[in-house]
């Protein structure tokens, strides 16, 4: 019987643990951004935990251990399947990599949870040894991947030496994909252009695209390059070195890993380590912590924004899109969009400025920024016949969720926002959501708020003058979206920022 209790607990292992694996792939299978997610997850860590353990000190109590050991399993495995069908914004990837992991980790609970189970402790608290061989399946997995990964991005390296297209990467806090998607726009009215796709902008992402999207005609390869821990910029660029370097905006974002400010800052200047002396910097005037990135640059800068050598003014934005004129090299450019965003300006004046050292002509330049698309989930205007929907669901930032939350302020109708806040940021959390909360008091008629910053959201809304009455708080978008069919009449809804299962 103890037998069939150890391997029952063998077989369900992955099944009890099935969303502790995801929040582990969510988590970059990096194990202190595992523990940081858990932290947030306290009463459901708790529970997770102790019930195999209360299990396993009753078949230690109780005389008739294997027929209550029995039970204990039965009890666990239903939970395990249980925790398994929940249904879940996001699905476990079953990638090689995950399946290498899971694979080394039964492998493991085999040789060491297996016996232990039979011959020395109750089988239920076997699956807290199993936390154990799961730390060391990771170790062992991550190792394993590291090498792959090395030959990989070398084979991509070698193939973008080979093609030598003009290099252009993307670095800053917040706004590297919608420059992107723009800046590739743009420059497509001349050349032939390859970006990242979507938010590739690890290493391995770039990696990916040049092997997988670059051919022997590519004229400029356009690479989004992203961090999160100090030196991933200098390991992105030393691989696929660039030619010229676009900073967009830096602000607070991933502060809970960079540390400092210092830090986040030091790390997107990585890439002007790598330029060379006939390359060329352009930075977004419009971020004062951009600017600070200007006297590390040893090869010429060109500066865009309300102010800079290519500068901006008479913004206007309506539901519509966005006009507003640039001034370059003695001329006046006026100029249409149909991003929404406050910040677009700020985006396509910084591709404008690429564009015209690049030698396109006036004609290509005010073809490509009137062709520009929303990039979908930022900022992106939909309907479903009955409301107009904002979708700005997708790795939101304090300055972006602020823009965001402006650009629906401008809307008619009955204004709601929906918005777990922002996270990832550290001691700054707390304020940076109280601010978001007030600014969604200014902006909106009813807020839904959600998640782990729903309480510092509701003291800013209140402070901000909202009613009590007009704010709600759930425990998850299903529920957000119950709530929304309680409010009538005719509504423009944002959605900001919708956060993965980790957080």
């Amino acid at each position: 019987m103890i037998f069939i209790c150890a391997t029952i607990i063998y077989l369900i292992t992955p099944l009890y643990y099935c969303n502790l694996i995801k929040i582990y792939q969510l988590s970059y299978y990096r194990i202190a951004e595992v523990i940081t997610s858990l932290k947030s997850k306290k009463k459901s860590v708790i529970a997770f935990f102790l019930l195999p353990i209360v299990l396993g000190v009753f078949c230690l109590i109780y005389s008739g251990i294997t027929i209550f050991c029995a039970v204990a399993l039965g009890i666990i495995g239903v939970f395990g399947v249980i925790i398994a069908k929940i249904k879940r914004k996001t699905k476990l990837n079953l990638t090689t990599r995950l399946k290498t992991f899971i694979l080394l980790w039964q492998g493991q609970n085999f040789i060491f949870v297996l016996p232990l189970s039979i011959f020395i402790v109750p089988a239920p608290f076997a699956l807290i040894i199993s936390v154990l061989t799961f730390l060391l399946s990771s170790v062992i997995t991550n190792e394993i991947y590291a090498v792959k990964n090395k030959k990989y991005c070398q084979r991509a390296s070698e193939k973008l030496k080979r093609i030598k297209p003009i290099v252009i990467g993307i670095v800053g806090s917040y706004g590297k994909t919608t420059t992107k998607n723009a800046l590739k726009t743009v420059l497509s009215q001349k050349y032939t252009v390859v970006s990242t796709p979507e938010s590739y902008n690890t290493t391995m992402g770039v990696a990916r695209a040049i092997t997988e999207n670059l051919s022997e005609n590519t004229q400029i390869f356009i690479a989004e390059m992203g961090a999160r821990y100090p030196g991933d910029i200098a390991e992105i660029c030393a691989l696929f070195q660039p030619d010229f370097a676009v900073i967009t905006a830096l602000g607070n974002q991933h502060l809970q890993t960079f540390k400092s400010e210092e830090n986040l800052i030091a790390t997107k200047g990585e890439i002007l380590d790598f330029l060379s002396k006939n390359s060329t910097v352009f930075i977004n005037a419009d971020s004062e912590k951009a600017l600070q990135l200007y006297k590390r640059a040893k090869c010429p800068v060109i500066t865009s924004g309300r102010t800079g050598e290519i500068r901006y003014d008479f913004t206007e934005i309506s539901t519509k899109g966005t006009s507003f004129t640039v001034f370059a090299k003695d001329k006046k450019y006026n100029l249409e969009s149909t991003l929404i965003s406050p910040y677009a300006p700020s985006v396509l004046t910084e591709c404008m400025a690429v564009a015209l050292k690049l030698g396109l002509s006036d004609e290509q330049i005010i073809n490509g920024i009137k062709s520009v698309k929303a990039v979908a989930h930022r900022l992106e205007l939909l309907y479903n016949g009955i409301d107009t929907i904002i979708d700005d669901s997708y790795n939101a930032n304090e300055c972006g969720a602020q823009s965001a939350l402006k650009t629906l302020g401008k809307f008619s109708g009955t204004k709601i926002v929906i918005t777990p806040g922002i996270v990832e940021l550290g001691k700054d959390q707390a304020t940076a959501n109280y601010r978001l909360g007030k600014s969604c008091a200014e902006n909106c008629d009813y807020a839904v708020f959600l998640g782990v910053n729903k309480s510092f959201l509701y003291r800013g809304a209140i402070d901000g003058g909202m009613k009590s009455e007009n704010i709600k708080l759930v425990k998850t978008l299903n529920d957000a979206t119950a709530e929304l069919k309680k409010i009538k009449g005719a509504r423009v809804i944002l959605f900001e920022n919708d956060l993965p299962e980790n957080y």
